[in-house]
């Protein structure tokens, strides 16, 4: 059996959210050092900082790991 698990919204996220609703893939990059934060989070992990910007990515990466959850 299979459940779909509905991710909660919430003031950090729901922009990243609206992009998906609009079939848009959108990260925050910091406006100071140029890192993406994914997921989303208020400071920047490199630089602490504060400032970002949301940017438009194609989807494309490397995936290093992935777990498989079974009950």
């Amino acid at each position: 059996m299979r459940t779909t698990v509905v991710p909660k919204v919430t003031a950090e996220t729901e922009e990243f959210w609206e992009f998906c609703r609009r079939g848009v893939l959108s990260v925050r990059r910091c406006a100071d050092c140029g890192r993406h934060r994914f997921p989303p989070q208020p400071m920047c992990p490199k630089c602490h900082s504060r400032s970002w910007t949301w940017e438009p990515v194609d989807g494309r990466g490397t995936l290093f790991t992935y777990t498989v959850v079974t009950g």
